[in-house]
């Protein structure tokens, strides 16, 4: 399979380049806001929130970060990992 150059807003089933483009979504949820928002703005979203929750017990998690971005077609909401305790 050829990388796919481009990512398809309005695909409704599974598709291997849909899944490249979604992996990819998922790894730039490791980057910081600035690098998010202008890759999701590249990709066709023009909307991108992101999102930091601090847990309390009982939850066993620090804090969670994550990034929704939005077109008028998709919407993607991306989580980051965990992190090592």
């Amino acid at each position: 399979m050829a990388v796919p150059t481009t990512l398809d807003h309005a695909v409704k089933t599974y598709s291997l380049p849909q899944a490249y483009w979604l992996a990819k979504a998922a790894d730039l949820a490791y980057k910081d806001e600035a690098t998010i928002e202008q890759q999701a703005h590249d990709w066709g979203f023009p909307t991108v929130r992101h999102h930091h929750t601090a847990f309390t017990p009982p939850f066993p998690l620090q804090d969670t970060q994550a990034y929704t971005a939005a077109s008028d077609r998709m919407i993607i909401t991306a989580f980051r990992g965990t992190e090592g305790w």
